[in-house]
């Protein structure tokens, strides 16, 4: 039995999968993302800036929206659909005064680009992967055309001169958004996106753009379709060896 597992990793891996194996049980994951988003507050203060690519309605399954209502977050929110982005804009209407809001795509070299939109199990799915609708929301599927751009424009137009955390959801097209960003230029400290609808080659090539970059990427993130990097220069704790019997911690950030 252990020659055939072994026989199936190998063809696994061949194929950019890994088979390991999986409690039955139910449980919890670490919450990587938010103990990096704690950490880096706690060391550079709780003002940060952010930019979060596919807002949605900035409620549903997001995972900056206690953080932006909660702390003095500045940053930029991004949502192509028309009447979702509406929605966006109502629910941080309180806080509105430092967020950035944009009703658009996030591409490269197009000015319109095509999405499908289909009910999913809790809220509506939007994507600009036709297959990825037909598999996670197959009815009532709809398109809709919408303006596009890229990151680097984005941030050049509003003057972000420093971007602390890049929060990806965009249904499958999380590296190409990625691409659009000139990590030399513009280095977030924290990157979450989602891998989940991307393809082998695909993540390959985030996480060698990432890590051509100083990334440190780590797989499983808020969720475990979710991909954390973290940047060099990121706040690391470092345990100091020649303190005994109780070590102490110190702040690195020389990554």
């Amino acid at each position: 039995m252990s020659f055939f597992n072994e026989l199936l990793k190998k063809a696994a891996r061949r194929f950019g999968y890994q088979i390991q194996k999986y409690p039955f049980a139910e449980f919890l994951t670490v919450p990587v993302f938010d103990l990096s988003v704690q950490l880096l507050m706690a060391v550079r203060g709780e003002r940060l800036n952010f930019i979060e690519v596919g807002a949605n309605d900035g409620r549903s399954g997001d995972p900056l929206n206690h953080y932006i209502l909660q702390y003095p977050w500045h940053g930029m929110l991004i949502e192509p659909q028309p009447d979702v982005f509406a929605q966006l804009c109502e629910n941080y209407a309180s806080v509105r005064d430092r967020l950035i809001f944009e009703n658009v795509a996030i591409a490269n070299g197009l000015s319109t680009i095509t999405m499908y939109r289909g009910q999913g199990k809790d809220y509506p799915i939007t994507s600009i992967h036709k297959k990825v609708i037909a598999q996670l929301a197959p009815h009532d599927v709809e398109s809709l055309i919408v303006p596009c751009t890229t990151l680097d424009a984005l941030i050049q137009k509003h003057g972000m001169s420093n971007v602390d955390i890049l929060q990806i959801d965009a249904e499958g097209h999380d590296y190409n958004v990625l691409k659009t960003l000139n990590l030399a230029a513009t280095s977030p400290l924290i990157i979450q996106f989602e891998h989940g609808l991307l393809s082998s080659q695909e993540i390959n090539g985030a996480v060698r753009y990432l890590s051509s970059h100083g990334y440190r990427v780590l797989y499983g993130g808020r969720q475990i379709a979710d991909t954390v990097a973290l940047h060099k220069n990121f706040p690391v704790v470092v345990v100091d060896p020649r303190m005994h019997p109780a070590p102490s911690l110190r702040l690195s950030s020389d990554g």
